[in-house]
């Protein structure tokens, strides 16, 4: 159901976690948001009321469009081109506001062989002006964070 409780959160802020194993090329990805803001998100967006609550294949399939358009991890591969990372959703999960996403990628040669990847995330952001996400990125034993908003919506972090 689509409510007015954005309204009673005062600060818009996401964080986003990515894992990324240098060895199988293999990334997890969890994003947290506030429940309330992706629903409303959704529902403008893919005229579709997200229901956070309801594990079924229509609210998976409603909330991993809208993430596929607003959020991407690109690879930078030997020849200096940029890749886009292909995530599959495993799905979400409640935790009191928040909802977390969970994505992962498999595993591929560019991803075991890059030495950077730009994060794009624009969740949120065609509703919420004042919208920021932290990004951490873990590679092995190496982490790097930065925050993301409206004015810079993606992070290039090189090893």
């Amino acid at each position: 159901m689509v409510s007015m409780m954005s309204f009673v959160h005062p600060f818009f802020v996401g964080v986003t976690e990515i894992a990324w194993n240098s060895k199988s090329g293999k990334m997890g990805v969890s994003i947290k948001v506030f429940t309330d803001d992706i629903q409303e998100a959704i529902y403008k967006s893919e005229k579709v009321k997200f229901q956070s609550l309801v594990k079924s294949e229509s609210n998976k399939l409603a909330l991993n469009k809208y993430v596929k358009k607003h959020f991407a991890l690109k690879i930078q591969d030997k020849n200096g081109k940029f890749n886009v990372v292909d995530c599959t959703m495993l799905g979400w999960e409640l935790e009191e506001e928040a909802t977390w996403i969970y994505l992962e990628h498999a595993g591929s040669k560019i991803t075991k062989n890059a030495k950077q990847i730009t994060v794009s995330n624009e969740l949120l952001f065609e509703n919420i002006p004042s919208q920021i996400h932290i990004v951490h990125c873990n590679r092995n034993e190496s982490r790097k964070s930065e925050q993301l908003s409206h004015s810079k919506p993606m992070v290039t972090f090189v090893w």
